[in-house]
């Protein structure tokens, strides 16, 4: 890792904004990927007969830690990387990645694409007298510069798109930004100061957001609070997530209708929303021999998603049911999945770089993608 990507995870410990609380997922998920690794060689070396390769079904698309994955249908998908490099898959292979950063100093989180003629990326910018948030935008088939910067002091960690005209972003100060007819607002404070007093500042980020509508979006955050954006207006915030007051913070969120959403957390909690109302949550992580973080989940509609963790497993949910965990993922840890529909999905893995697809209730197996066009 070059000296500045340590000087920033490093600096994540002492300082629990967003744009730091993301760089901490990172040292955490190369960690686990490493003691992972180390086991796998553990078993190579008592078994020297047999050894542990990727088998052919899957892709490794980068270098660099996979952050986000967004696929508006079964054909079409963009993977963002951290340091700014896009991958497009389109009917049926990878192609060859485009680089949007123009600075060094940037780094990207997620990405969101309601088809595929429009994306946005978001991210940020660390030093220590420069905080902001920034932007991409990919609009027919170009990329705009990663330098459109918003009134954020912090980085825009989460964005949720429901059409080229209208998208939604988060940041690490609790504070939303609407982007609409090709403008963005300024900043909307989603969590309100009582809040962050009560459960002080580092409880203050919102962690992501999701969109079924221009009228309706719902935002999660580290202080274990949902926020429902509804016909412009959001709600003062509910805490849904009583696990624990320090670590059971909300990670992800996800919302195919306004009737229907499901959110994780780091402790392996996932929370249901159907019909105005949260459930209590259910730890479907259950194994403490590995972490317990919910990263992200994916529903194209009610009553079916799947989510995935920080080692490796996938989660499906089924008219009210959470499976067994499923080990699709034995060399590092899943950071997003998207599905456009029921029984079709694509995970990624951040810390190796596999991309992972769910067909017809089946996980495929390892590619690797080198460099190119495939």
């Amino acid at each position: 890792m070059i000296d500045y990507e340590k000087s920033r995870l490093t600096s994540r410990m002492y300082n629990y904004n967003f744009t730091k609380f993301y760089f901490i997922k990172f040292v955490i998920r190369i960690a686990i990927s490493l003691i992972a690794l180390t086991l796998l060689c553990s078993c190579s070396n008592t078994k020297s007969s047999t050894t542990t390769k990727p088998s052919n079904n899957s892709f490794a698309i980068s270098g660099s830690l996979l952050q986000s994955i967004s696929c508006p249908s079964v054909n079409y998908c963009k993977a963002l990387d951290s340091s700014g490099r896009v991958f497009t898959y389109s009917n049926g292979k990878w192609s060859k990645s485009i680089q949007i950063r123009n600075n060094y100093q940037k780094f990207f989180y997620s990405i969101s694409c309601p088809d595929r003629t429009f994306c946005l990326a978001v991210g940020g910018r660390y030093l220590p007298q420069n905080k902001h948030g920034y932007f991409a935008k990919y609009s027919n088939g170009e990329w705009s510069s990663f330098s459109d910067k918003l009134a954020s002091l912090v980085a825009l960690g989460s964005v949720s798109c429901v059409s080229s005209s209208f998208c939604m972003a988060v940041n690490g100060d609790g504070e939303a930004f609407y982007y609409e007819s090709n403008k963005w607002t300024q900043a909307i404070a989603v969590v309100k100061q009582t809040v962050v007093q009560a459960y002080q500042s580092q409880y203050g980020s919102l962690t992501s957001i999701s969109c079924a509508s221009k009228d309706f979006c719902i935002a999660v955050g580290n202080n274990g609070y949902e926020y429902t954006f509804r016909n412009g207006i959001w709600s003062a915030g509910l805490r849904i997530d009583k696990t624990s007051l320090e670590y059971g913070s909300l990670n992800t969120i996800s919302c195919p209708t306004n009737k229907f959403c499901v959110a994780g957390d780091f402790n392996g909690f996932v929370f249901t929303y159907l019909n105005g109302l949260w459930t209590s949550g259910i730890q479907i992580v259950k194994n403490q021999n590995h972490t317990l973080s919910i990263n992200s989940v994916s529903c194209p509609k009610n009553n079916f998603c799947i989510a995935v963790d920080n080692s490796g497993y996938a989660y499906i949910y089924s008219h009210g049911v959470w499976s067994e965990p499923n080990h699709i993922d034995k060399y590092g840890g899943l950071s997003s999945i998207s599905c456009p529909v029921v029984q079709n999905c694509k995970a990624i893995d951040d810390v190796f770089s596999y991309v992972f697809s769910f067909d017809n209730g089946k996980w495929s197996k390892l590619i690797k993608l080198e460099n190119g066009n495939y």
